[in-house]
């Protein structure tokens, strides 16, 4: 898939695709790299296309895992 053909909707269907397994913390970090490679695109490379991305990604919320509500015993540590 090219960038210039990214669109919300697609960014939308790849969260999720990589959720629906229950990876919501590999999602949240895929698109961290997403966003990461996007911006170097938009900014150091001076794309077009990944500046309308990054401008998308901007307005996306990905969801984030629950953190766990059980703390640390002494034998875990």
């Amino acid at each position: 898939m090219r960038i210039a053909d990214i669109n919300f909707r697609q960014l939308k269907e790849w969260e999720l695709d990589w959720a629906s397994a229950g990876h919501v913390a590999m999602t949240h970090s895929l698109f961290g790299m997403l966003r990461t490679l996007i911006t170097f695109g938009a900014t150091i490379l001076d794309s077009e296309p990944c500046l309308r991305v990054a401008l998308l990604l901007s307005k996306m919320r990905v969801q984030m895992a629950e953190k766990p509500n059980e703390r640390m015993v002494l034998e875990q540590v």
